[in-house]
């Protein structure tokens, strides 16, 4: 995650960029469209204008007039235009996607604009004054055990002591624990203080007031731009956010609308407008060709209006033509070359279209070659660096310096000034970045790679993503830990995966061995391991992927590749972090952990000193893998593989280090067969020894096992659970950020979630859930296809759908959620009896009685050794009162 700070007030709200737009050659007020943007978006019950258009039509530009011309004629006191835009133009990142780094700069945006909206903070004013203290007393002034401290706000705290005597302790101001770091602010709170407590006070004091929050490019998100995996990034906030107040309105522009949105709109339907650009052509037809008419009498040409016209219907609806065409027009007047302006003003040979556009440009730039290069020289040079330079630029996943391009096409030094005068004659295409070279905009790509056959600027991916990687290898293969290119560490691997993907059988002939030379190489994978943009993350997805690619026989020294870079790096945790939970990485994960505790494995890579340590870790990995495949079989050997790690010849001297959490093992095996009195004795002996280590967060996940099930058990009052809860929770939010932490505050704020479903308390639920929706565990490892069906979310919503008595909506998410379920006999998931007694407790008060007893009927045969036992009972209890529908 990217949270830009120490912004100024013109960088803050992207004023430059928005200048830039609106002060471009041609620019064109957009009067028709703005009202129709008001008007959609001020409809009953809409919060969401969503507004579509192909590349080039000029979104962005209109986001950044919109970002004026709302807040005119009324001023800043009656609507507040807060703005992101995500890339600068259509191609280069400019803002992250990150939600929190979103939010961050749009609520001090609103805070620039109208500080009175935000929290006016917090001012905590103490005074003292005692003559005598005694020895063993105490006085504090203020004591705060967590402070939260807001983005937005000021927080001050003063104490003033007078104190003549002191023989005891005298504190002004003691705060356990101050919260500031945004990255582990909840989502649900930061939005709270950006926007909804700002509109509610923006309400109080000016009640006919708008704030239009505006978002440009949500189409664009990714990792480029600032968000990775895992993260939640503005398009899952806009997804999953809280109701929000009736003067907020947020208008969102995008490419037409495919699957990317499909979760969004799957939320948000009912409070999304649309407006799709395309469907108002005569309209944008009469703006280009204004804009045509600007370019041609800026250019000293006079208006013509026919051939302004002709442009506008060339250009089809997209503005990025008509740029183009004046760019063009005005580059070939500046220097001179009357044919290729005559090109542009002959309305005879315009090109039809922005990809007929595009020809035209390449096909100028080749022709300029030939001219410069004479006849045959200048095709071989357009062969030998024009086309494979076009065909880099389609594939490669960052932008490249002329530097580096020149590296990775192998241009010898003394063709250097070929390649850079290929780059300045297919200038119009290209954009920079500093010292970096891209496309103007994304399209260009689409453009190469959708060619139909025989055009000679046709560039087939799969074959150059080949060439790529080939010359990455060929550079610094022979030496992977000397190498500091993080582009070759971090996209070599893909460049092999990407040619296997989109290539034939004789392409993926020739990626295969490249990519698993690459991945058996341990040199590459500690160098990317240490590489910022790519990290042991990055690694584990190179294998993931190769995984599935690889034949079986070569997955064997994959995995010993892998394990060697653990072993190398100490990198258990790391392992765990990012592979444990991966539905696409089971065998892999599976065959590491083996190689981890393989006696030949560890003599080779392990000193002597660590060898024992080393296999009892990967023991105990592989115990708590086998227990969660599920089945009596499976736990079993679970509990075989622990029993080994408690005998005394294993650590004969001295306990395991995890002693405390094989006994948790222990604990939680017995509780899934259903003895609760063998589970509670592992338990508390887990507990026992993580206290006597001093190990508090040992102890708060033990507990929460243990705690859970005397609470269901009817062993611990609600009052007393929520206590507990509540403790946990503030202990693994004082911890840094990472997988175990996020993993248990999700658990946590989960049973506080089942807590307020069992004492009907629909308030906690919905607070619970919009802390969960924003949990980072949930989102990088608990969603198995997006938004249609997101397992762990999706039965947290319909617990919360059942606290607030909508049976009809929490039957409808456990349709989704357990559709598969419902197939056959019940399967071995720890909490399925329980899906499925909700389940049909929903069923039954939406009047689906018959479904509800078929529920109940599958969650009495679940297997006993998935925890099931806990929930029998009740689902018996529930079954005796239905009538059974069934015969």
């Amino acid at each position: 995650m990217t949270i830009e700070r120490d912004l100024d007030v013109d960088d803050l709200f992207f004023e430059t960029l928005v200048e830039r737009h609106l002060t471009a050659p041609g620019f064109v007020r957009r009067d028709w469209l703005r009202d129709r943007v008001r008007e959609r978006s001020t409809e009953p019950g809409i919060r969401f204008l969503i507004i579509e258009g192909v590349a080039g039509t000029g979104k962005s530009t209109l986001l950044a007039w919109l970002a004026r011309e709302l807040v005119a004629p009324a001023g800043s006191e009656a609507a507040l235009t807060p703005r992101y835009f995500i890339r600068r133009d259509g191609v280069a990142p400019l803002s992250s996607a990150d939600g929190r780094a979103f939010l961050f700069r749009v609520g001090h945006q609103i805070a620039v604009l109208r500080p009175e909206l935000m929290d006016p903070g917090v001012d905590v004013h103490s005074t003292m004054e005692v003559d005598r203290l005694g020895e063993d007393a105490e006085l504090i002034g203020v004591d705060i055990g967590r402070l939260i401290v807001s983005a937005f706000r000021r927080t001050a705290l003063w104490s003033r002591q007078s104190v003549p005597e002191v023989r005891g302790r005298v504190i002004g101001v003691r705060i356990g624990e101050v919260v500031a770091d945004l990255s582990r602010a909840n989502l649900a709170s930061l939005t709270g203080q950006a926007l909804v407590e700002p509109a509610a006070r923006l309400a109080r004091l000016t009640p006919d007031a708008t704030i239009w929050l505006l978002i440009d490019g949500i189409d664009e998100i990714a990792p480029a731009t600032g968000w990775s995996e895992g993260e939640t990034s503005i398009l899952d906030w806009l997804t999953d956010c809280q109701e929000l107040p009736a003067n907020l309105r947020v208008i969102v522009t995008t490419r037409p609308a495919g699957d990317r949105l499909a979760g969004f709109l799957h939320r948000k339907g009912p409070q999304t407008a649309r407006l799709r650009l395309d469907t108002h052509q005569a309209r944008i037809e009469a703006e280009l060709t204004e804009y045509a008419a600007s370019v041609l009498d800026g250019a000293g040409l006079g208006a013509r209006p026919g051939l302004a016209r002709a442009v506008a219907r060339r250009a089809d609806g997209v503005f990025l033509y008509a740029a183009l065409w004046g760019q063009g027009l005005v580059r070939a007047l500046e220097s001179g070359d009357d044919k290729a302006a005559e090109s542009f003003l002959d309305q005879q040979v315009l090109p039809e279209g922005l990809d007929r556009l595009y020809g035209h440009l390449v096909g100028q730039a080749r022709r300029v070659a030939v001219r410069r290069y004479g006849g045959r020289l200048g095709d071989d040079r357009w062969a030998a660096y024009y086309q494979p330079l076009l065909a880099t630029l389609a594939v490669t996943f960052a932008p490249l310096s002329p530097d580096r391009l020149a590296l990775y096409l192998n241009v010898p030094a003394a063709d250097v000034t070929v390649l850079t005068r290929a780059l300045d004659d297919l200038g119009p295409i290209l954009r920079w970045d500093t010292s970096q070279v891209r496309f103007c905009h994304n399209s260009v790509t689409d453009f190469l790679l959708g060619a139909e056959e025989g055009q000679y600027w046709r560039v087939e991916p799969a074959p150059n993503h080949l060439v790529v990687a080939r010359s990455l290898i060929a550079r610094y293969g022979h030496d992977w830990a000397a190498c500091d290119d993080a582009y070759a560490l971090t996209y070599t691997a893909r460049h092999l995966v990407s040619a296997y993907e989109q290539g034939t059988d004789e392409e993926r002939a020739t990626a295969v061995p490249l990519l698993r030379a690459l991945l058996h190489d341990v040199d590459y994978g500690l160098s990317k391991v240490k590489a910022a943009d790519a990290g042991f993350a990055g690694l584990v997805a190179d294998n993931v992927a190769a995984w599935h690619i690889l034949d079986p026989a070569d997955r064997e020294g994959l995995a010993l590749s892998l394990a060697k870079v653990v072993l190398i790096t100490d990198g258990h945790e790391a392992l765990n972090g990012t592979l444990r939970y991966r539905l696409d990485g089971g065998d892999l994960n599976a065959r590491v952990l083996a190689l981890l505790g393989d006696e030949e494995v560890l003599r080779r890579h392990a000193t002597p000193e660590r060898r024992r340590t080393l296999a009892f870790t990967a023991a105990y990995a592989e115990s708590a893998r086998i227990r969660r495949l599920g089945g009596v079989a499976n736990l079993e050997r679970a509990g075989e593989i622990l029993r080994t790690l408690v005998d005394p010849a294993f650590f004969p001297e001295e306990e395991p280090e995890n002693l405390s959490g094989i006994y948790y093992e222990f604990g939680y095996l017995e509780y899934l067969l259903g003895d609760f009195d063998a589970a509670r004795i592992w338990l508390a002996r887990s507990v026992d020894v993580a206290e006597r280590r001093g190990d508090r967060t040992g102890v708060h996940m033990t507990l929460a096992v243990l705690r859970r099930a005397e609470f269901h058990l009817g062993m611990l009052a609600p009052t007393e659970y929520r206590a507990f809860l509540d403790d946990a929770l503030g202990h693994f939010a004082g911890l840094p950020p990472g997988p175990l932490p996020d993993r248990w505050t999700m658990t946590l704020n989960s049973h506080l979630l089942e807590l307020a479903l069992a004492t009907d308390d629909a308030a906690l639920a919905e607070a619970r859930l919009a802390i969960l929706e924003d949990s980072t565990w949930l989102r990088e490892f608990a969603r198995t296809d997006a938004r249609a069906q997101d397992d762990l979310i999706t039965t947290l919503r319909a617990r919360t759908a059942l606290a607030r008595h909508d049976w009809t909506a929490a039957a409808e998410l456990y349709d989704k959620r357990l559709r598969a379920d419902l197939e056959g006999s019940p399967g071995h998931r720890e909490e399925l009896a329980r899906d499925l007694y909700d389940y049909a407790r929903a069923l039954h008060g939406a009047g689906r009685t018959p479904d509800a007893h078929r529920a109940l009927t599958l969650a009495a045969d679940c297997p006993n050794a998935t925890g099931a036992w806990l929930w029998k009972p009740r689902i018996h209890a529930l079954l005796r009162t239905l009538p059974d529908t069934t015969a």
